[in-house]
């Protein structure tokens, strides 16, 4: 192939990406205008419908935000702030860490079961 050649291909494989990627902006445009407008497009059956939320990820943060947990929270707020500023310090935060774990999955184990279908 004669390097005229071979930049022709090159110079219409450009054009082609070009074209394609105006294309793909246009598609996120058009999405990002009807997600901010509320306007949803039923009648296109390629898009993959959306998740349902996970009822466990919900009640977690609900529950981090109970008053028992929020003092599991602080203590290991205040035991992360201790030990990063001692950096010859050999402690962690592991047992604060597991207490506001467990007062967390103690508080989504009680209501889970209501929210699954």
């Amino acid at each position: 192939m004669s390097d005229q050649e071979q930049h022709k291909v090159e110079t219409e494989e450009e054009e082609t990406e070009v074209a394609a990627s105006d294309e793909e902006e246009q598609t996120e445009d058009e999405v990002a205008e009807e997600a901010a407008s509320g306007i949803n497009d039923d009648d296109d059956d390629d898009e993959e419908e959306e998740s349902p939320i996970d009822p466990q990820d919900t009640l977690k943060e609900a529950c981090g935000q109970t008053a028992s947990c929020l003092y599991m929270k602080s203590m290991l707020d205040a035991c992360e702030t201790r030990v990063t500023s001692n950096p010859k310090t050999k402690e962690d935060c592991s047992q604060e860490l597991l207490q506001f774990v467990n007062c967390v999955d103690k508080c989504v184990s009680t209501q889970l079961f209501y929210h699954l279908k």
